[in-house]
């Protein structure tokens, strides 16, 4: 016999399958990137080089037209994890555009270095990635460039996250220069006392000068997967301040600071390989 549902019924019968749909995507994206988080994966640079001021944009894109889902998309293919069991280190050509493309700013240009850095550590060495070096050379010269920006107008919050994550992502390609001891210091002040975490700042300023809201503009970008809590604290800025904070812990064991630098004992790697 047919019984009518009631509303409080057909509403958890909603709510089901919406957590549903939210556990199947949290599955699918735990299993695509599932070499990335395997033990191993990431490797501690050992040896470092410099980024050069030559090589940083004369002008960057106006707008911001980065996609997760593409860097995804493209990420996806270099791991080889994709619905069609295609093999590691293939890329279309959309890929290939997208990944070096001239003139990104923000986290367009962090999620271009990272895509480097995956390949390197998947061990990509053919056709695009013979270049691999030259494109991170490129990459980290631009994001100490951006990461000077935050730093001239006083690591305004919306600036923060990325000032991090270049930090996290150059230092993990072997970018000394952005192991800054007053950096650690701008890190550490950031944190929250009572809660540990980072986030946004208990009190902001609301009026900005023109100036450093079009620095910001090029700096700041909310992100997709991004967890703002009513605490302040933020789940992205949190991860990226762990993450700074491990690569200082790592370089200060391995160089000795000098001048509010820390530098390399080894001799920098070649342009490219």
């Amino acid at each position: 016999m047919h019984t009518r549902s009631s509303p409080n019924e057909a509403r958890d019968s909603t709510q089901y399958s919406n957590s549903d749909i939210l556990q199947g995507n949290r599955c699918t994206f735990t299993v695509e990137f599932q070499p990335a988080t395997e033990p191993g994966f990431w490797k501690l640079p050992h040896i470092w080089t410099r980024t050069k001021a030559s090589m940083v944009y004369s002008t960057f894109e106006q707008q911001d037209s980065f996609s997760e889902e593409h860097s995804d998309l493209c990420l996806v293919q270099l791991l080889g994890t994709g619905t069609n069991s295609s093999q590691p280190c293939r890329l279309s050509d959309f890929c290939k555009t997208l990944m070096t493309r001239p003139g990104c700013s923000g986290y367009c240009l962090s999620h271009q270095l990272l895509f480097f850095l995956s390949a390197r550590m998947t061990e990509c060495t053919k056709g695009l990635f013979r270049q691999s070096q030259c494109y991170m050379n490129l990459f980290c010269a631009n994001m100490m460039d951006l990461n000077r920006r935050a730093e001239a107008i006083g690591y305004a919050y919306p600036t923060r996250d990325l000032f991090m994550e270049n930090i996290m992502f150059c230092g993990i390609g072997g970018f000394s220069k952005f192991y800054k001891l007053r950096w650690l210091e701008a890190i550490l002040s950031w944190q929250k006392p009572q809660k540990g975490c980072f986030g946004k700042p208990a009190a902001e300023d609301e009026e900005l000068p023109k100036a450093i809201q079009y620095q910001q503009h090029l700096l700041r970008r909310l992100k997709r997967r991004e967890k703002q809590f009513t605490d302040g604290c933020s789940s992205h800025n949190t991860a990226m301040a762990v993450a700074a904070l491990g690569g200082f812990i790592y370089v200060l064991a391995e160089l000795p600071p000098a001048d509010g630098e820390l530098w390399p004992p080894t001799p920098t790697p070649p342009s490219s390989h």
